[in-house]
């Protein structure tokens, strides 16, 4: 397999990943109340991740 086609599928499993992601972040905020912050520290997301996931959450409300 060419190494563009396995680069567009670890593209897209990571795309499907942070929209899962998202999606269980969205339900703990819901259903606990928790703002963006407290929602993906409740939810162990990485340090490193936290900013971005975070920025997306606050994007969509």
């Amino acid at each position: 397999m060419c190494q563009a086609i396995k680069d567009i599928k670890a593209d897209s499993r990571a795309e499907g990943r942070a929209e899962g992601v998202i999606k269980t972040l969205k339900a703990i905020m819901s259903s606990l109340h928790l703002t963006a912050e407290q929602a993906v520290a409740a939810a162990n997301v990485p340090e490193n991740e936290r900013k971005a996931y975070i920025a997306k959450l606050t994007a969509e409300a």
